[in-house]
């Protein structure tokens, strides 16, 4: 059954007859009652309405506040009753009053000189000396004296009583942190139900996401060398046995090495992000990412180790993981350094004894056995 055909943008209940309601729509606030449906304000596009004291309290779609009587005209609250910002507030009514949340910070009403006054809270005064935060969406618990609020841009959920931010929440919370929050409950009994562009999520401290109780972990799952693969780490976490040896050898020909990695962490929400670096090619971490391969190319002779870490949608860093190797000298820069090597040590009559055979140290033919071992690593 349709009872308001047109659009519609909020709704409040009389507080002593259930049914009668209010309704926001695009010419103003109606009163739906049992028989008759009047215009009692012409608030445009109230986008919520409340009660507190007998009077309904109004925030229209640019952030204007209003309080209305029954039977008087609607009455704008301003600057004259303490409103430091005329236009882009954002009203949350509680059993205290209506609270004012916008650029300058929050306010509360006072019913008694019926001003809107600051908010004096630590966490807030530490949160708006940032150049990019202010209050954008609030919610409290009188029973567990809690209050959560997102930033302006509804992200960045936090919980805070006592003037103390609740660390432990906010971490359980935040793979909601670059999400916008558009709606906000609190239960009596301690859980929240919060809503968004992600759907809807139930939150119990009490019921820790079991993800929440395991540290995540990193894994390369392949190494592709010149388009060869090297090893693949399977889901049981066997590895080759290339990598039981101590020291991991390539030629000066290898020069193109792909890293493909992922993490365990299993996330319902948020997103999964990598860090990594190349030992002997750069210096400092990359910036966490959510893609799961990197390569290099063009590396040339010398010892490298690369490193990988994740974070998970909690936030917590994963243990490093590592794999070093080496790739070795091109030959032909490898036989001028062993001759000269072998010159300086020895004397002037062995220099003119051997004075044009090829060969290291004295050796007379160059195809010795020890000048096979001693390049035999270079192929």
């Amino acid at each position: 059954m349709r009872i308001i055909n047109g659009s519609l943008f909020s709704v409040a209940f009389h507080p002593k007859d259930e049914s009668i309601f209010f309704i926001g729509e695009l010419d103003g606030i109606h009163r739906k009652g049992h028989t008759d449906y009047q215009k009692i304000a012409p608030v445009e596009k109230a986008m919520k309405i409340a009660f507190y004291k007998g009077r309904l309290w109004a925030e229209n779609l640019y952030g204007e506040i209003y309080r209305i009587e029954e039977g008087k005209e609607a009455q704008a609250i301003g600057m004259g009753q303490g409103v430091t910002s005329k236009s882009g507030n954002r009203m949350h009514m509680t059993q205290q009053g209506p609270f004012l949340l916008s650029l300058k910070g929050i306010q509360s009403w006072d019913e008694e000189s019926e001003q809107f006054k600051p908010v004096q809270s630590p966490v807030l005064d530490s949160l708006m000396a940032g150049k990019d935060w202010w209050p954008g969406m609030m919610a409290t618990s009188s029973v567990h004296k809690e209050t959560w609020m997102t930033g302006g841009d509804y992200k960045g959920l936090i919980v805070f009583r006592d003037n103390q931010l609740d660390k432990e929440k906010i971490s359980m919370l935040k793979p909601l942190r670059d999400y916008a929050i558009r709606t906000l409950y609190l239960e009596q009994d301690g859980k929240a139900w919060i809503g968004g562009d992600f759907g809807l999520v139930e939150f119990n401290p009490a019921c820790k996401d079991a993800a929440y109780s395991v540290l995540p972990k990193v894994r390369i799952r392949q190494i592709i060398i010149n388009n060869e693969q090297l090893f693949y780490d399977g889901a049981t976490g066997g590895k080759a046995e290339l990598l039981s040896q101590p020291q991991i050898k390539f030629g000066s020909s290898t020069k193109e090495f792909d890293f493909v990695f992922s993490s365990d962490a299993n996330n319902l929400l948020g997103q999964t992000r990598y860090s990594y670096y190349l030992e002997g090619y750069e210096n400092t971490w990359r910036p966490w990412a959510m893609e799961t391969a990197k390569e290099y190319t063009n590396l040339s002779f010398g010892k490298y180790t690369f490193h990988l870490k994740t974070i998970d949608s909690f936030g917590r860093e994963s243990e490093e993981a590592t794999f070093s190797f080496t790739i070795l000298r091109p030959l032909q820069e490898m036989v001028p350094r062993l001759v000269h090597e072998c010159r300086q040590e020895r004397t002037p009559s062995e220099e003119r004894h051997t004075e044009g055979i090829r060969g290291g140290c004295g050796q007379r033919y160059p195809h010795s056995e020890k000048h096979r071992q001693e390049t035999s690593i270079l192929h």
